[in-house]
């Protein structure tokens, strides 16, 4: 099973003066996008019947039976976007332009694995859950890896349509660069939303009744 969670996006906002002038002609855009996978942490202090209580992406039995939950993911993508600004102000007549110089994606993600308390620490059983919810965690690092492509280009063509900005007056400046900020954020709402349907697809593969059967069939007659 297993619960993504998207985490408020981090706007970091540097200007770099380039010099007086009028206005300015837009720079190349440097756009880079990386994810780094944080070690999971497991918490086995949970019982099956808490850990039941998480809202899950699973698909329903197809008996209509509610599962005993002896394991869950929880998969925490987080967003963090930098824009990089060039500017051209001029003291004279108290006025500014900017452009985007760079915008970059730093994607986070933190798995948090949950084994039930009340499951046996020893026998069979025990590392194939283990295991099957790490694979949780591997499949949402090769679906958010796959998308990397697609963020750089969308980031690219939402860093690109800005433009030049101004000439405004200068004292609207940091004001507009936030707006800019927002704006090329708010053009990666639908590749991200996306990125979190395909996890949940690949997720929904292996999350059945048919194949938590075919895990456990080596411990069949064996001590759980």
């Amino acid at each position: 099973m297993i619960l993504p969670t998207l985490a408020a996006p981090v706007f970091a906002i540097l200007a770099g003066l380039s010099g007086l002038a009028s206005c300015l002609e837009q720079p190349r855009i440097n756009i880079d996008v990386t994810l780094k996978e944080e070690e999971p942490v497991y918490i086995r202090n949970r019982t099956a019947k808490e850990i039941g209580r998480l809202k899950a992406l699973e698909p329903p039995r197809a008996d209509g039976r509610k599962r005993r939950t002896l394991g869950l993911t929880q998969g925490s993508m987080s967003y963090s976007y930098e824009t990089q600004f060039t500017q051209v102000i001029q003291p004279a007549g108290h006025s500014a332009c900017f452009a985007v110089k760079a915008a970059t994606l730093a994607i986070i993600y933190k798995p948090t694995i949950y084994i039930a308390s009340d499951y046996k620490s020893s026998g069979c059983g025990i590392g194939i859950i283990v295991a099957h919810e790490e694979r949780h965690a591997e499949a949402d690092v090769d679906v958010a890896t796959a998308f990397l492509p697609a963020l750089k280009k969308q980031l690219g063509a939402a860093a690109r349509s800005i433009g030049v900005r101004g000439p405004f007056p200068q004292r609207m400046l940091e004001d507009e660069k936030q707006k800019v900020a927002q704006d090329i954020h708010s053009k990666m709402d639908a590749v991200e939303e996306d990125l979190l349907q395909e996890r949940i697809k690949s997720h929904a593969v292996f999350d059945t009744d048919a194949n938590y059967a075919q895990e456990m069939r080596p411990c069949l007659g064996k001590k759980r």
